[in-house]
């Protein structure tokens, strides 16, 4: 500080830098070359994370499919689920083909059982309902085309 008839006027003072690492040398621009070098060639030649082959399929499907209009949106989910459907309805008649070995295994005939004298329905794509099951299990056994439907 300076002293003056007026006052003092405060002086500025230095600071120090100090390096975060005092005993590393400063890289140069060969070393960060060579850093960058090696980084992209690890980036190269590690294989890309794997995808499920349905996620790459729907992924693939997907910058098409938002290029439709809401109505040709609405006819594409619609066969898209159908013809899903109608994979699933054989996958489980092909289960259902197949007796039971064990005397512990349990097996769908696809025929309706009545559970303690309540009714049940069976849909044509063979899941069964009660008619006194909650709205919770009810959302429990929606096909593939309710349960879309549903989405905006």
């Amino acid at each position: 500080m300076i002293s003056t008839a007026t006052g003092t006027i405060p002086r500025k003072t230095r600071k120090l830098s100090i390096p975060t690492n005092p005993t590393a040398p400063p890289k140069t621009a060969a070393a960060t070359v060579m850093e960058y070098i090696v980084d992209r060639n690890k980036s190269i030649n590690c294989p890309p994370p794997t995808q499920h082959p349905v996620e790459a399929f729907l992924a693939g499907i997907a910058p098409a499919l938002k290029k439709l209009s809401a109505q040709e949106w609405h006819f594409a989910k619609a066969e898209i689920f159908a013809t899903v459907q109608k994979f699933e309805f054989n996958m489980l008649n092909r289960q259902q083909q197949f007796p039971c070995t064990g005397p512990n295994e349990t097996c769908s005939t696809g025929q309706p059982s009545p559970w303690d004298g309540q009714q049940s329905t069976s849909s044509w794509y063979g899941q069964q309902s009660s008619t006194s099951q909650s709205k919770e299990n009810e959302a429990d056994h929606l096909t593939l085309r309710e349960y879309f439907q549903t989405l905006p």
